[in-house]
C-alpha cells in the first residue's frame, strides 16, 4: 500500500480543530553524551519533520524518563517556542544506550467529517472510513487521543542491549537493531506493541522530509517490521490505531506512537 504524508490546507486544518496532521516526536541534541555530560531532549509537534513548529504544553506531559541501562531518570519539562524541553545529565559512572520516551495525557477533539476519509488513509485504517458511514445520523467523529513519543542516544562508548526492553507505553516501538548504530541502507527492524503484546498487521511508516517518499510497512504476526532507510539523517517511525469505544461522549480513542533515529552516511 502506498502512503503519502499530507499537510492540510491552513483553513481546514484549523476547521478541523485538531492537529492530526502534525507528528509529535522527541529529538535529543547529541546522538552521543560524554560521561557526566548534558543533553537536551525537545518534544515538538509538526506537520513538516524534521522542524520543529509547535511546542507541547508542559501540563500535558503524563510520563517523561530516560532509560539508562538498569535506572531511570524523571526528565522535568520546561516551556519553550516550539518545543517542549527537558535537559538530562548523563551518571559518571555509567554507560551504555539511553532511551527516552514521553507520554501526554489524553486530548479529546471534533472532526471535521470532510477529513475522516483522508485521515483513515494517510494512517493506514481505510476501514475506519467504512464505520463512518455505517454509523447512523445526526453523527459526529469525536476522539479521545494520546501521544507517545521515544528516541536514543548514547552515553560513553560501552554498548548494551537495554534499546530492547518496552519502557511500557500503551503503544509503543521497540527497535530490534541497536538504533544508536544504524547505517544508511542497511536493515532495521522494529516490534509493535499494543499494551505489551506483539501488534501484528499493522501499519508502520518511516518519514524523512517533506520531500521524501514515506516508507510504509505492515508488521508480521510477531508484530515486527523491517526497513531500509535509504537516506542519512533523522528519521521518524510513527503508528497510530484509532478503535471505537462505548465511553460517554466519544466514538474514537485513539494512540500515536512515534520512534525517532539517526542514521548515518555509509561507509
Amino acid at each position: 500500500m502506498r502512503l503519502h504524508r499530507f499537510v492540510l490546507p491552513l483553513a481546514a486544518f484549523f476547521a478541523a480543530g485538531t492537529l492530526f496532521a502534525h507528528e509529535t516526536f522527541l529529538a535529543p541534541s547529541l546522538t552521543l553524551v560524554p560521561l557526566g555530560g548534558t543533553v537536551r531532549l525537545d518534544l515538538s509537534s509538526t506537520a513538516v519533520f524534521p522542524i520543529m513548529e509547535t511546542a507541547i504544553v508542559p501540563a500535558r506531559v503524563a510520563k517523561a524518563e530516560v532509560r539508562l541501562a538498569d535506572g531511570s531518570s524523571t526528565l522535568v519539562p520546561v516551556a519553550g517556542t516550539k518545543s517542549l524541553r527537558f535537559t538530562y545529565t548523563a551518571p559518571k559512572g555509567k554507560s551504555g544506550v539511553a532511551t527516552a520516551a514521553v507520554s501526554l495525557k489524553p486530548k479529546t477533539l471534533t472532526m471535521d467529517p470532510k477529513l475522516i476519509g483522508e485521515y483513515a488513509e494517510e494512517i493506514g485504517q481505510p476501514e475506519l472510513l467504512t464505520k463512518w458511514n455505517a454509523r447512523a445520523e445526526p453523527k459526529q467523529w469525536r476522539e479521545e487521543y494520546a501521544k507517545h513519543a521515544k528516541a536514543f542516544f548514547r552515553v560513553g562508548n560501552a554498548d548494551d542491549e537495554s534499546w530492547k526492553i518496552p519502557v511500557g507505553q500503551v503503544l509503543e516501538m521497540v527497535p530490534l537493531s541497536d538504533p544508536t548504530r544504524l547505517a544508511q541502507g542497511e536493515e532495521f527492524v522494529v516490534q509493535l506493541l499494543q499494551s505489551g503484546q506483539p501488534f501484528a498487521n499493522f501499519p508502520i511508516v518511516a518519514i524523512f522530509d517533506k520531500k521524501t517518499k514515506s516508507v510504509f510497512v505492515t508488521t508480521d504476526g510477531e508484530g515486527k517490521a523491517s526497513f531500509k532507510l535509504e537516506k542519512a539523517g533523522r528519521w521518524l517511525m510513527t503508528a497510530t490505531q484509532v478503535r471505537e469505544t462505548t465511553k460517554a461522549g466519544l466514538e474514537f480513542e485513539s494512540d500515536f506512537a512515534t520512534m525517532l533515529v539517526m542514521v548515518r552516511p555509509a561507509k
